[in-house]
């Protein structure tokens, strides 16, 4: 399985504005290629927003950037300026 894991900071937008791209994260679930997804708000650091997709191998990646949702959200964060983290790791299992 890869992990697709990905931060944004959101510092810079109110909170509709960022109510509109957790609306876009959420949605990724989705995506048929995804095997499990969660996300949430860091509470640590309250104004980042994160999400794991869980895929089967890079092919599923690459159709999953491809998808529209995907690519809505991409367009989405781009638009409101959000800084953006990303980690892929390969070879972890799926959550039980």
């Amino acid at each position: 399985m890869l992990w697709h894991i990905v931060s944004l900071d959101m510092g810079a937008l109110d909170e509709p504005a960022r109510e509109t791209l957790e609306a876009k994260i959420a949605r990724l679930d989705q995506i048929d290629d995804i095997r499990w997804f969660r996300w949430g708000r860091d509470v640590e650091r309250p104004r980042t927003t994160a999400f794991i997709a869980v895929v089967d191998d890079l092919a599923s990646v690459d159709r999953y950037r491809k998808h529209p949702v995907h690519v809505e959200l991409a367009i989405g964060i781009r638009e409101s300026g959000a800084a953006v983290h990303r980690l892929d790791i390969n070879d972890l299992p799926l959550p039980s």
